[in-house]
């Protein structure tokens, strides 16, 4: 399984960038962020699953690659990525650690239109936002990565996100979609 992660797409067309699959926590676990992470900052996206294979696929027929949405969430180490940009250096450290990903469960995605992504701490909104602002839309991701990838059943694409909230340990994160909780996990 590859996980690809867009860094933007709200503001500008961020980059694309990849993580390990060990990155990914199971639905509802606790993300345990390591100590040189912290403080780590999240960013939550809209999240959509792969389900059959395809490799140099037409922006025409790319929604057929994907029939589910989620909305996940991935953690960074803010400083040590700051660090590694100043060296040059790749970012691995500071995006791919394990646990640094998670998502909730999968809704069917019917048409695209504007989801209303919502992340809270116990009943604190952290992060929320509307989808309608995305600058790339899905089916453009997906050929796109196809050009370079072969998009294999089970592949996750987070779509980007606008902001960035911070978050501490010990605390209760809720990920909601159009008002739905699709999961809720500890910070550790």
């Amino acid at each position: 399984m590859k996980i690809f992660i867009l860094s933007n797409n709200y503001t500008e067309i961020g980059s694309i960038f990849m993580i390990p699959d060990t990155a990914l926590n199971q639905i509802g676990r606790p993300a345990f962020l390591p100590d040189y992470a912290l403080p780590a900052v999240g960013r939550a996206h809209l999240v959509i699953r792969i389900n059959r294979l395809g490799k140099g696929i037409s922006e025409r027929f790319s929604s057929r690659y994907f029939s589910e949405i989620t909305v996940g969430v991935h953690f960074t180490a803010s400083q040590l990525l700051k660090e590694l940009q100043e060296l040059r250096a790749p970012w691995d450290l500071a995006v791919g650690f394990d646990g640094a990903a998670s998502i909730g469960r999968f809704v069917p995605m019917g048409k695209f239109c504007n989801h209303h992504i919502e992340i809270l701490a116990g009943k604190k909104s952290l992060c929320e936002y509307d989808t309608q602002e995305m600058l790339v839309k899905p089916n453009e991701i997906v050929a796109k990565l196809s050009r370079t990838y072969r998009l294999c059943q089970g592949d996750l694409i987070f779509l980007g996100s606008p902001m960035i909230f911070s978050t501490d340990i010990d605390t209760r994160i809720t990920l909601s979609l159009d008002g739905s909780s699709l999961s809720s996990f500890m910070v550790k």
